[in-house]
């Protein structure tokens, strides 16, 4: 009997995407400066990362006006009561004013396991300023299943306003990390399937990220635009007894059949980023313990090619008699709240 592999590879059409949480926001204050923040994606293949009913990281604002700035890298905190960011002490101004803020996770994970970290670098153009523009992502060394390991960054779009207008400041946010998920399941062609190790080889863990361009959030595709360097190269492995259940409906990409969920920089993928999947698979029920099996996949061959940021990158694997290969596209419906991560409380 022979095994063979069967692999989906996923990627999203552009569009304007977030979570749910947020239903209603209450009257502004007349005079306090107030921010509502909603995470949209312009470029192609765009998905968010991980819903999450409970976001309420604070946000880092910096006014970006030349005269008299009221924010400078300044964290207001989120308020459940109204669903909004401020603070009492800032007030407006007739005046301009030219707003962007970025969220950054700090990874959690139990003590002495470490986590991912987010290092706000000087903006370049600005000596002394901690903008966000600029920042140092490390992920974590060894693959953890604990998805609050691992670090995240938004940064939003800049955005002009008049401060005689005392608006809600509304700030569009894009993603800076890559998600990777793996998804298995079998036929019943295989009654009895476990996977035992899976391997992500060569993966970058860290990173710089110097802001390139910062986009204005026009439809026609002005994105924030990055300079990316890789570092920290090094494998994700998976190991355990996982029982693969077997799918003959419904959604592919249902939890139940999720092996593997990560958070990476961005990094084109190259002759070592290699996928291997051991397993152990039965023609029949409760029979002897078949010997383990190995496929591996050299990822780059594939038609995605890079782990992008803001993107989210699926792989389907089902083990079966038969082995067949095709891409998706999976279209996301459009709501303008902004999305949760894996950005713990």
């Amino acid at each position: 009997m022979k095994n063979f592999l069967h692999i989906i590879i996923l990627s999203a059409l552009p569009v304007c995407i977030a979570g749910c949480h947020k239903t209603e926001t209450a009257v502004q204050e007349s005079s306090r400066i107030e921010f509502y923040g909603r995470s949209v994606f312009l470029q192609a293949g765009t998905k968010g990362i991980v819903p999450d009913e409970n976001f309420t990281q604070s946000i880092y604002v910096t006014d970006d006006t030349e005269e008299n700035p009221i924010f400078n890298n300044t964290e207001i905190k989120f308020h459940e009561e109204n669903g909004l960011w401020y603070t009492e002490g800032a007030r407006w101004s007739d005046r301009q004013y030219r707003f962007y803020a970025y969220i950054r996770s700090q990874g959690t994970t139990p003590a002495g396991t470490g986590g991912g970290t987010i290092e706000i670098e000087e903006d370049l153009s600005t000596p002394g300023r901690s903008s966000g523009t600029h920042f140092t992502v490390s992920q974590p060394e060894s693959y953890p299943e604990n998805e609050d390991a691992f670090a995240d960054f938004l940064l939003s779009y800049p955005v002009s306003v008049d401060g005689a207008d005392k608006p809600l400041v509304t700030l569009d946010f894009e993603r800076t990390m890559a998600c990777v998920e793996l998804y298995m399941d079998r036929t019943q062609n295989n009654p009895e399937v476990t996977v035992t190790s899976v391997r992500f080889a060569e993966v970058y863990k860290s990173a710089v990220y110097s802001l390139y361009s910062h986009g204005d959030g026009d439809r026609n595709g002005m994105k924030n635009v990055w300079q990316v360097t890789e570092s920290g190269r090094s494998d994700y492995v998976f190991t355990g007894e996982k029982s693969l259940a077997d799918r003959d409906a419904g959604e592919r990409f249902d939890e139940q059949y999720l092996v593997m969920r990560f958070l990476v920089p961005d990094q084109d993928l190259d002759e070592k980023h290699i996928l291997t999947v051991t397993y152990r698979a039965s023609e029949s029920a409760g029979g002897s313990v078949p010997a383990e099996n190995t496929a591996t996949f050299a990822l780059s061959g594939y038609d995605i090619n890079t782990w992008a940021y803001g993107h989210k990158i699926r792989y389907y694997i089902t083990i079966d008699t038969g082995a067949s290969m095709e891409g998706v596209v999976d279209q996301w419906r459009n709501v303008d709240y902004i999305e949760g991560t894996f950005l713990p409380d």
